[in-house]
């Protein structure tokens, strides 16, 4: 790269991957990889179809919900700003909302 540091297996660019090199690693390496597709492999498969069924929550995710929220009130109402913690919230509500 522009800004490469040399390394044992040559020039590296600033992210730390080959300047060179990794596209011919990959095309060196894709017919020896197997990635197969269900849909490729049986045949008789229809097409997925996907349907959204949006539904209330029980009283026992309603119960894990509520739970959560108050759990860390000071996150919710903005006096405090940690954005992982805040993110870790979202998904333990995910979690209560997916997982009955």
């Amino acid at each position: 790269g522009v800004h490469g540091v040399h390394g044992v297996d040559g020039v590296h660019g600033a992210d730390g991957l080959p300047s060179r090199g990794l596209a011919e690693l990959s095309g060196l390496l894709s017919p020896l990889m197997l990635r197969r597709v269900k849909q490729d492999v049986e045949r008789s498969l229809l097409p997925k179809i996907e349907i959204n069924l949006y539904l209330p929550l029980t009283n026992m995710q309603r119960a894990l919900y509520a739970s959560i929220l108050k759990k860390d009130l000071g996150l919710i109402s903005g006096s405090e700003g940690d954005k992982s913690r805040l993110l870790n919230m979202v998904m333990q509500l995910r979690k209560g909302c997916n997982h009955p």
